[in-house]
């Protein structure tokens, strides 16, 4: 009995030394934070957790206020040269969707004359519009000829001076140009481009800017005296940076819709889109005094669903999901999608 004892004490020390011997690895013990460390063997309190969901999509959803306000550009301009060679216009404002405020002017009637800038003056002091937001200064919309049978890359070049929606700047350029057009069906496909276009928001509260392509299907163009029928789908793909200055790559993954009997509750009604960021950064701990370096990628992906378009729903969800990878030897360390997060159409109305 005497010698298990001893032989006990014995273990035990052993055991006891090995144990305070063993060096200690400070770092992230959670295995669900962004920055966990599998050495650790001390939880330093530096874990890291992915918490910008909502101020991310919050960018997002007010950057969109650029895209959806080159739509309402659209609409100015196409509905003003709708006779394809603009042979219905005059220096006067017998516009149906622009307001009676504003002044309309054409610098070439004839017919075979190209190219040829319609501009809407909205004045200094601005007008209000049928979306109730009041804009002032102008647009140039240059027809460089028959833009609706594409003749030779006939197209619409939108440019701004001065023009101001409520107190925020528009800049830059915009392309429309009809890809198809069937007469009997009313069926409208109008190629878009936004180049170098930008939001600049007063009091120094910041700019948001975009560079995207995509392509307008219009329906319901048979029947201009009834606006129910009016549907606009929006397919797109870019780049937007937001006020934050984070830049994300962008793409619908299916068509936007828009109808205008519903233009008053949301400029989307449906349809999906995702806008996706990527930053890369260096990582280096200590063990065992051998230095580690890793180097993390984190692709944050918000997806943005405004539902099937069958009614005229101001809610639409954003759900969110964030991966780490360790590009040093190709392995993932974190991936995860958060619940979605409803939001309200006047999310996306910053302007």
């Amino acid at each position: 009995m005497k010698n298990l004892f001893l032989t006990l004490i014995i273990l035990l020390s052993i055991g006891l030394v090995y144990t305070s011997c063993k060096k200690k690895v400070k770092g992230c013990t959670d295995s669900t934070s962004l920055n966990y460390n599998s050495e650790a063997t001390e939880d330093d309190g530096t874990c890291e957790y992915y918490n910008g969901s909502q101020s991310q999509a919050n960018s997002i959803t007010g950057s969109t206020s650029g895209i959806t306000e080159d739509m309402t550009i659209y609409t100015f301009v196409a509905g003003e040269g709708e006779s394809d060679d603009l042979s219905n216009k005059t220096n006067s404002n017998d516009s149906t969707t622009i307001p009676s405020c504003a002044s309309i002017s054409l610098d070439s009637q004839g017919p075979n004359i190209w190219p040829k800038t319609l501009t809407i003056d909205f004045g200094t002091n601005g007008c209000e519009c049928f979306d109730g937001k009041t804009r002032k200064g102008k647009i140039m919309a240059k027809f460089t000829g028959f833009w609706k049978t594409h003749s030779d890359g006939d197209s619409i070049i939108v440019t701004f001076d001065n023009y101001y929606i409520g107190d925020t700047m528009v800049t830059g350029t915009r392309y429309f140009w009809a890809e198809d057009y069937v007469t009997i069906t009313g069926i409208l496909k109008v190629g878009y481009k936004a180049e170098n276009a930008s939001l600049i928001y007063p009091n120094n509260g910041g700019t948001i800017s975009w560079n995207v392509q995509g392509t307008y299907t219009i329906t319901g163009l048979t029947t201009p005296t009834d606006i129910s029928d009016d549907e606009m789908d929006l397919n797109l793909s870019g780049s937007i940076t937001a006020i934050n200055g984070d830049t994300y790559s962008v793409a619908t993954t299916s068509d936007l819709i828009t109808k205008i009997d519903c233009i008053d509750d949301c400029i989307f009604i449906g349809g999906t889109f995702e806008a996706s960021s990527a930053v890369t950064s260096d990582t280096t701990f200590s063990y065992k005094g051998v230095s580690y370096s890793y180097n993390l990628k984190t692709t944050t992906t918000l997806s943005f669903d405004f539902g099937d378009g069958s009614d005229c729903d101001e809610l639409f969800d954003v759900s969110t999901e964030v991966k780490v990878e360790n590009l040093t030897n190709s392995s993932v360390l974190y991936d995860d999608t958060y619940t979605p997060v409803e939001y309200s159409c006047s999310a996306l109305d910053s302007l």
